[in-house]
């Protein structure tokens, strides 16, 4: 049932958020511990034989969480463009964090208007962001309108290979951003104010696709109303803000001492956003839009995490901290 309910609510995110698919080998990984190690499944299997029908019907559970939400998405992929999507995302990503350098040859004969780009993409030496939006399509174009010596993720992984300190420092800073250092710009930013700001009389969500018919077209171009709970929220984003940068210290902090401590709960509530983030940014996308969905776990870590440890504390015993949190999760 637990193993079922797990690819049920992967399978279903895939219509929220696609990249929630991603997630799948590391809930396998988590599924297959936790079970592991409660014994609660086949007890007697487990304690007695490693190799008993018990465990293995455990393997083949987190193989099918890892496996089945993929084969699940795979029936719609006829109506999108998944190779092209990638194609565009990795090509941004080779220049947003710099990955690509202006001296490759690759580049020539945009050097200079590419390293011009990059060194007006660093305010007060923050570059968290990566390249400025408003310069990105116009180097990107000229850049990658030759072909590429070989297929956009190869050249890519070509990349990372060829200069590691670079892509590490792309990754880390695209992390930095996640977590809620400023950045130059900020999608997540930018939304709140077109969403919640009351002096902005024509905020909107978007004009919308002119495709599209023309009721869905007036839903896109919704004007936000002043009111007492558009107020409220406005009032609230700022402190909203500094507390994912707060929250996200707290979950890695929770990560870590949970690995150590050997607190599973508490690495299953830490290690589920952090992984979201962390796969994101090892493609270098650099939007912080991309870390939102994670956000609401990321929040909740910061009350549940030191909820577990002062149970912890105050019982004297590991056992009760986690039941704690398990039940807090489940409340969650």
């Amino acid at each position: 049932t637990k193993a079922g309910l797990v690819m049920a609510a992967l399978i279903a995110g895939f219509y929220w958020r696609q990249a929630l698919l991603q997630l799948s080998p590391f809930a396998a990984i988590l599924y297959l511990a936790g079970s592991w190690r409660s014994r609660t499944l086949f007890p007697g299997h487990l304690v007695q034989e490693k190799l008993s029908r018990g465990a293995a019907i455990l393997v083949v559970l987190a193989l099918l969480i890892g496996v089945l939400p993929y084969l699940a998405a795979k029936p719609w992929g006829r109506y999108t463009n998944e190779p092209g999507m990638r194609d565009v995302m990795l090509r941004q990503a080779m220049i947003r964090q710099a990955l690509l350098p202006p001296d490759d040859p690759y580049v020539t004969p945009n050097e200079q208007a590419y390293a011009l780009a990059l060194s007006q993409s660093i305010v007060d030496g923050r570059f968290y962001s990566g390249l400025r939006e408003d310069l990105l399509g116009e180097i990107s174009g000229p850049i990658f309108s030759k072909p590429m010596p070989t297929s956009v993720p190869s050249f890519f992984w070509t990349l990372v290979r060829r200069h590691p300190g670079r892509y590490a420092a792309g990754v880390g800073r695209t992390l930095l951003l996640f977590a809620g250092v400023k950045g130059l710009e900020s999608e997540n930013h930018i939304s709140l104010t077109i969403i919640l700001s009351p002096d902005l009389p024509d905020a909107k969500l978007g004009d919308g696709p002119p495709a599209i018919q023309r009721a869905i077209k007036d839903d896109f171009s919704q004007k936000t109303k002043p009111g007492a709970v558009l107020k409220l929220l406005w009032g609230l984003s700022s402190g909203y803000e500094a507390l994912l940068l707060v929250a996200s210290l707290v979950t890695f902090a929770g990560l870590i001492i949970g690995v150590i401590r050997r607190e599973f709960w508490t690495v299953v509530l830490c290690g589920i956003p952090i992984m979201y983030m962390v796969l994101c940014a090892l493609l270098l996308a650099s939007i912080d839009r991309y870390a939102f969905p994670a956000y609401p776990l990321v929040i909740a870590d910061c009350v549940l995490v030191p909820a577990t440890w002062l149970r912890a504390y105050n019982s004297g015993e590991q056992k009760p901290a986690n039941e704690l949190a398990a039940t807090l999760t489940d409340a969650t």
